[in-house]
């Protein structure tokens, strides 16, 4: 495979390399269609065409959703594209999890072992579940996070032309993500950080039966920092 899965600047190297064509293998999978991965795929995973002619040719593109479940396992990386969906709510990715052009990442579980990226116009929302890596958005691309006391600190406005924080908090199912980095270009990317509201011990029948949850939301969006 042609991408970089190394620290930083090796982050913003697998950015730059994203979206090229990688070195297909007989046991990459292709998914044209809707369909639920509960099984081991050993090599790449591509959303969004139904074969490696296809995505080479950029022609007879699909937008299916693909679920990746408890028992499903991928060896390498996956990219979706086009407006194609992917529900992540169990299993492992083992290298990069990136969400191109228009398509829609739900992570609610499951195990990313490389980095989480999204590009183009793509929003990843991560609620639950584990992410070895860095996580970055470039483009016009969005990560919303969800959880508790979810909050950003600044490292560095330009960093190779991405805004670097660190961000602390929990997700919602108790996953810690202090210390994780967070890498936004300076050129449309935002992320949001959407932090649910926990009632005082003495207040939570108040909650009963109401339908929803309070969220406090934080928004983040950047232009281009000059050098």
């Amino acid at each position: 495979m042609n991408h970089v899965t190394v620290r930083l600047p090796g982050l913003i190297a697998a950015v730059l390399l994203s979206g090229v064509h990688q070195t297909a293998r007989a046991q990459d999978a292709y998914f044209g269609s809707n369909a639920t991965i509960d099984y081991a795929v050993n090599g790449d995973t591509y959303v969004g065409y139904a074969s490696q002619s296809d995505r080479d040719n950029g022609i007879n593109p699909t937008s299916p959703t693909v679920s990746l479940v408890s028992g499903g396992s991928l060896g390498g990386l996956l990219i979706a594209q086009n407006s194609s969906t992917v529900d992540m709510s169990g299993g492992e990715i083992g290298d990069i999890l990136e969400a191109a052009d228009s398509s829609h990442v739900n992570m609610s579980g499951g195990r990313i072992v490389g980095f989480l990226l999204a590009a183009n116009t793509s929003v990843v929302d991560i609620s639950s579940g584990s992410v070895r890596g860095n996580l970055a958005a470039w483009n016009s691309g969005t990560i919303n996070f969800f959880g508790t006391g979810l909050s950003d600190t600044l490292l560095n406005a330009n960093y190779f032309g991405f805004s670097e924080y660190t961000l602390s908090g929990r997700l919602r199912d108790g996953t810690i993500i202090d210390s994780k980095n967070l890498y936004i270009q300076n050129t449309g990317a935002q992320f949001t950080l959407n932090n649910s509201a926990v009632p005082e011990p003495g207040s939570i029948a108040l909650f009963v039966g109401l339908a929803g949850t309070v969220l406090l939301v934080r928004k983040r969006q950047f232009v281009p920092v000059a050098k």
